[in-house]
């Protein structure tokens, strides 16, 4: 990253077999582990790996992508995205990935939602949902909300939900 501020995201599509770690894990276990030790004491420690695999994955967003999902270029094909945010400080965050017809239009627009806040696929990088705020305060204080219920719909499926 150049930018100390800058984000960098990912595009990553679930694995259909998310299980080969583990495939891996157990032959080793029988082929090497078993020949030594006694039954009870090679399931003890297979389950304490298997245990900490678990839990390294609900601990490290990383080490969830490596072993649960692979990078893709094509939106089209990604599932989620994998998120680091630099802010003062680095994070990583591994949100999912949606997409919607646009009204009148044939193209899908892409988004994930992340911290209330909506990021919108555009021109090969997500960028924050722009809001209208180049109004005068006057504009804003005669405001009502949305008159119709179609009104609503259309703002709630752009903006998302005001919760």
């Amino acid at each position: 990253m150049n930018n100390e501020n800058e984000n960098v995201f990912y595009l990553l599509r679930k694995r259909q077999w998310t299980s080969w770690p583990f495939a891996i894990l157990y032959s080793t276990t029988t082929i090497v582990i078993f020949r030594n030790l006694d039954f009870l004491d090679a399931f003890v420690i297979l389950g304490a790996v298997h245990i900490l695999v678990f839990l390294l994955t609900l601990w490290f967003v990383d080490f969830k992508c490596f072993l649960q999902y692979s990078r893709v270029r094509d939106i089209h094909h990604a599932t989620a995205c994998k998120i680091i945010m630099s802010a003062g400080y680095t994070y990583r965050q591994l949100v999912p990935l949606h997409s919607r017809k646009l009204p009148g239009s044939l193209t899908d627009e892409f988004y994930f939602d992340l911290h209330k806040q909506r990021f919108i696929y555009s021109d090969g990088t997500f960028v924050m949902l722009p809001y209208p705020s180049d109004e005068t305060f006057g504009y804003y204080l005669r405001t009502n909300g949305h008159e119709t219920e179609a009104k609503l719909q259309l703002a709630a499926e752009k903006w998302g939900r005001n919760v």
